[in-house]
């Protein structure tokens, strides 16, 4: 049986049906999702199953209105995307320690919402090669206030879907190692050139935060490519 995951990508995506209502239903996502991985699989072995995990299915059920997640839906969805890690406990010292001024307090009930439940996810990535203090640094200057999005110089949903969209490209191209400083600079510099409204000064900081995101994720993509080789070679080998 194989697990069923997400690349960031699709995930940005996913939060954004859930927040925004627009586009495609998180219903359709998920259910797209689901039938290209079936397709692809069977094609390899008609013997694998595919099963969508719980916290999918309910978020295919879910209202979109006013939306929120609890720690556990969070750490359910973040387990989900591809080399990714996290636990309920770790989100909690988060959320209560770690990055408390970055996040705010739940603000809806007890529950926290999709742009909140985001700025989880970019920590996630960031800490592979950050520690706690540069984290709440680098996504202060750029998300502001916790709780008034309207300050934020990007919205952290369009910062996520950014380096999600650029890493998935890049990592299609099968690129060598010397490749990937340029391409990474060049794409995050046409990424930021693409946002409108915003100062030069700005769009410059939120380069080098989202060059550093994709590196973070690049960091994770090879430790999993690390660990995918290990397993093998002990499989073979090991006596």
């Amino acid at each position: 049986m194989e697990t069923f995951q997400l690349t960031r990508r699709i995930l940005s995506e996913l939060l954004l049906s859930l927040r925004d209502c627009t586009g495609p239903t998180p219903h359709s996502i998920l259910q797209t999702e689901w039938k290209n991985r079936l397709y692809s699989t069977s094609q390899l072995d008609t013997s694998q199953t595919i099963l969508l995990p719980k916290i999918f299915e309910k978020l295919m059920k879910m209202k979109t209105e006013k939306i929120g997640l609890s720690i556990n839906d969070i750490a359910g969805i973040g387990n989900q995307v591809e080399f990714s890690m996290v636990t309920s406990t770790a989100i909690q010292n988060w959320v209560k320690r770690d990055i408390k001024e970055l996040i705010g307090a739940p603000t809806l009930g007890k529950k926290y919402s999709i742009d909140q439940a985001t700025i989880l996810f970019i920590v996630e990535d960031l800490k592979v090669i950050l520690d706690f203090d540069s984290i709440r640094k680098l996504l202060t200057m750029i998300f502001n206030n916790p709780e008034d999005r309207s300050d934020d110089i990007i919205d952290p949903l369009i910062f996520y879907h950014g380096y999600a969209d650029i890493f998935e490209k890049l990592r299609n191209k099968g690129l060598t190692e010397g490749k990937i400083d340029e391409e990474i600079e060049s794409a995050s510099y046409q990424f930021v050139e693409s946002i409108d409204g915003i100062s030069s000064f700005h769009k410059d900081m939120i380069k080098n935060v989202l060059t550093l995101a994709l590196f973070s994720v690049y960091s994770s993509f090879i430790q999993a490519k690390a660990k995918k080789q290990l397993h093998s070679t002990l499989l073979l080998y090991w006596q």
